[in-house]
This record gives structure tokens, sequence and C-alpha cells, in this order.
């Protein structure tokens, strides 16, 4: 099975993952994404399956992958709005993604900008590097 992996957090993030998709014999190429419909759509018959991140699959590209190989997408991630699933569905190209991939990672996210706003982090930031603030 030939796999195209075009997520950089997948490729960059060392783990489990990696070990279970490369120990299975997959051919994985890899692109750093994220891949515009033009970019995919002349290598996209290629391949049997994809693990995206943010790519564009348009009724074009999964029609065009359809007339080669392409069995299925997998986002690495939660939001799968850059994928037609209208398109996926008349094609029968099963969709996937990974809920709660990123839960942790959102919620550190979401309480550091609390902090942020409510002690003005950010504007004694952008006033220190204007040389105006008081770094010590």
């Amino acid at each position: 099975m030939k796999v195209l992996l075009t997520t950089t957090s997948f490729q960059d993030t060392p783990g489990v993952h990696q070990d279970l998709l490369y120990s299975q014999g997959f051919k994985v190429d890899t692109l750093r994404g994220p891949i515009l419909e033009e970019e995919l759509l002349p290598i996209i018959q290629n391949y049997d399956a994809v693990i995206c991140g943010d790519d564009e699959y348009t009724e074009a590209v999964i029609k065009k992958g359809v007339e080669g190989n392409l069995k299925f997408i997998s986002k690495y991630g939660v939001g799968l709005d850059r994928i037609d699933l209208e398109a996926a569905k008349k094609y029968n190209v099963p969709v996937t993604n990974c809920p709660a991939v990123n839960q942790v990672s959102v919620s550190e996210h979401v309480l550091a900008l609390l902090f942020t706003f409510e002690r003005n982090i950010h504007l004694q930031y952008n006033s220190v590097q204007s040389g105006a603030g008081n770094a010590g």
C-alpha cells in the first residue's frame, strides 16, 4: 500500500504513531503540507491512502484519486473543513479523523492565552520589544 503523508505535525513528532505506520511495510511518501488542489491533482492517483493535515481535498482531487488507487483519506487532527465530504461519499472514499488527538495541547494553549490577556502580558511584551518598557 502506498501512502501519502502530508501533515507536518505527524512527520515532526516522533512516537508510536510513526512506529505503527512505518513498521507495517507501507511505502510512505512525505510532502510538507498544506498541499493545494493544483499540487495534489498530478499525484493523487498514485496513492492508496492519504494521511493529511489541512490539504485541499476538493471533488476534483478525490475524483482523480479514485481514478487511480485512492481508497481512503485520514485527517491527522479533528477538522474536516478542507475535505469535500460530499465528494468523498459520492466516490465511496471513507474519511476519518483523530478526535481528541490534541485536546491537551489545545487546553494548555487556551490557559496560556487566558493568563496572557488577564495579566496583559502581550502589552508588556510589545512595550519591551519597542524599547518603551522596563525590562528589569
